[in-house]
């Protein structure tokens, strides 16, 4: 998507169909797709929508004169949601310990690839330390009425006592792991082997881009 100028939003059209067919192929739901291009749509506005204020040149589409800016922040939403909607269908259909592994295979830093899978590792933990934390906050304050101060100094108190106990959580399954021997390998039941049907796909996809890619530019 990055070759696509930003004026041209029209060329990205296409490739939408490659991640259509890939979130029907692999049965996901589209209502996870548009959830999470929602959660961080706004984000992409707030930088999208500063285009128009900075480039106001006047360029003529159809029949219509548009502001050159309101074309590019469209094309960033278009590049935007083509890209996490890839990245949704990889994610939702590969584990991510597979993930890993042939990021590993593929030459990628070791560094980069323990920081993910310990950031994968650790996230739950801690999203698992907050809600015992909350359940606990909610039992002890079950029946009285809701003050804003109260909400607010307890919340920080939350916080650092999250922060404490993630920390304290992590350093034990660190422990664990090298108790059973990782040596910052990843390791699976069933080694990656490439067969001819990922050959195929690769061809096809690359045939694909491609072909869409090379059609926009004439």
């Amino acid at each position: 998507v990055i070759t696509i100028p930003n004026i041209h939003p029209q060329g990205l059209v296409p490739f939408f169909i490659l991640p259509l067919l890939l979130t029907y192929a692999s049965n996901t739901p589209f209502s996870f797709i548009l959830k999470y291009i929602f959660i961080m749509m706004p984000f992409v506005l707030l930088i999208a929508l500063l285009n128009p204020l900075y480039d106001k040149t006047k360029i003529l589409l159809v029949q219509w004169e548009v502001s050159r800016g309101w074309i590019t922040a469209f094309s960033i939403l278009l590049k935007y949601m083509l890209a996490l909607w890839m990245v949704l269908c990889l994610v939702s259909t590969t584990p991510f310990p597979r993930l890993l592994k042939g990021l590993e295979q593929l030459g990628f830093p070791s560094m980069l690839i323990m920081t993910l899978s310990f950031l994968y590792r650790y996230l739950f933990i801690t999203i698992e330390e907050g809600e015992r934390m909350l359940r606990g906050r909610k039992a002890r304050s079950y029946g009285q009425p809701f003050r804003l101060l109260d909400a607010w100094r307890s919340g920080s108190a939350l916080i650092s006592s999250l922060f404490y106990r993630s920390l304290f959580r992590s350093e034990q399954v660190f422990k664990a792991m090298r108790a059973r021997g990782f040596q910052g390998e990843i390791r699976l039941l069933s080694p990656l082997q490439f067969q001819k049907r990922d050959f195929l796909f690769s061809v096809l996809c690359l045939g694909y881009v491609l072909f869409f890619l090379f059609s926009s530019r004439l």
